[in-house]
């Protein structure tokens, strides 16, 4: 592992799955290997293929007020995560 936890390309192309199977991993890499799998979807929304989920998408995410030292993200302003069209945080 290194410093940030991570165990690095070595320790993982390194485990018995990829001594026990032939997987092409320099292949795979330039995306020169066909996917076993190609589900067929009638448009870009089709969520058929996915099992039904009892989560309510329809009330925003409440993400809850972090506790500890704000101050190094001073700089960053109050309304830049509330003004990115990406974010969908309510105060």
């Amino acid at each position: 592992m290194n410093s940030q936890g991570a165990m690095g390309w070595g320790a993982i192309t390194g485990h018995a799955f990829f001594a026990e199977h032939s997987v092409d991993l320099e292949a795979m890499l330039l995306r020169q290997v066909e996917a076993p799998f190609t589900p067929e979807i009638s448009n870009a929304l089709d969520m058929s293929g996915f099992e039904d989920s009892d989560v309510d998408l329809s009330l925003p995410e409440k993400i809850p007020a972090f506790p500890g030292d704000q101050s190094p993200f001073a700089d960053f302003g109050s309304t830049l995560a509330t003004d990115s069209k990406f974010c969908s945080i309510t105060h």
